[in-house]
């Protein structure tokens, strides 16, 4: 990791390197010392007027030597002043400047403390696995045809289209916390068969996958009975693959009041700040051996 103090150190040097070479510059122009100069303008014309101890002299144009190193003097002086303040202001950075490095930072907690993720992958995703497998899934979602793409008419921040306004407010909500988010992806849980949650969430750091289905018509007045009727055929399709309500198969409903997204922000919240329990962890271990290819170990 290049840290800014690198930056920081070499615009140190440089500053103190022209302040050297100013104040040199300034010694010799000290003979113009406490010299100001009056402008005065004729036909268009300049004419300049030099004052020294309550005497002044006329000087003539600004091709004047004296005109000249007055001028010059003045300019050293200002840029020393910058100079100066650059100076204290990188000296007081890196006096007070603590690296942010993770071994770092780890160092300097108690043993207890000390986390046992990667959390250096926050600041370079790339170099990650699971966002890695994040994109090779992306890329496999990308061989799948799409259910009905003429309805993908909202765009969200990142350019993903999905089917509602309030699909798009979940997703960039789902992103905002850290998860990685795949909108639809097409699991296959069976030959040429293929289920779409509308939301799949990857937890950058631990892996977990979540399913999240937006149930917005759970109490339409005339659809509501055919839609609950045909989501709970899909619940039996994600029991066969390992996802369970309110364990890592989440749902949200629009009521007549329409979405609480204070009430969803805080669920959001919880689900990506939820400390790995035994049951968790055999889920997903479940789940990598007998379904490899969506528990991103093979995504060809």
């Amino acid at each position: 990791m290049v840290h800014c103090s690198k930056y920081v150190k070499a615009g140190l040097d440089e500053n103190r390197l022209l302040r050297k070479r100013y104040l040199q510059r300034q010694k010799a122009l000290m003979k113009y010392d406490k010299m100001t100069l009056r402008i005065c303008i004729k036909n268009g014309r300049a004419y300049y007027y030099g004052k020294k101890k309550g005497k002044e002299v006329y000087l003539g144009s600004d091709e004047n030597e004296t005109v000249r190193g007055i001028r010059e003097l003045r300019f050293c002086r200002a840029m020393l002043e910058v100079l100066e303040k650059n100076i204290k202001a990188m000296e007081a950075f890196l006096e007070k400047y603590s690296s942010p490095s993770a071994a770092a930072v780890k160092a300097a907690l108690p043993k207890h403390y000390r986390p046992t993720r990667p959390t250096e992958y926050a600041l370079h995703p790339e170099k990650n696995p699971i966002w890695q497998r994040f994109r090779a899934m992306q890329a496999h979602k990308a061989k799948i045809p799409v259910h009905y793409p003429e309805n993908l008419k909202i765009l969200t921040f990142d350019g993903t289209a999905v089917r509602s306004r309030v699909e798009a407010l979940l997703y960039e909500r789902f992103s905002a916390v850290g998860f990685y988010v795949i909108y639809e992806y097409p699991i296959e849980y069976a030959p040429g068969k293929f289920i779409r949650p509308d939301f799949l969430l990857i937890h950058p750091e631990t892996g977990a996958i979540f399913l999240w289905e937006h149930l917005g018509l759970w109490y339409h007045e005339t659809s509501s009975e055919f839609y609950r009727n045909e989501f709970n055929g899909k619940t039996d399709i994600y029991r066969n693959l390992g996802f369970i309500p309110g364990v890592n198969l989440l749902m949200s409903f629009e009521t007549p009041l329409g979405l609480d997204m204070e009430r969803i922000a805080q669920e959001v919240d919880h689900l990506y700040n939820l400390e790995e329990t035994a049951q968790s962890i055999k889920i997903a271990e479940l789940q990598q051996a007998q379904f490899a290819d969506f528990s991103l170990l093979k995504v060809v």
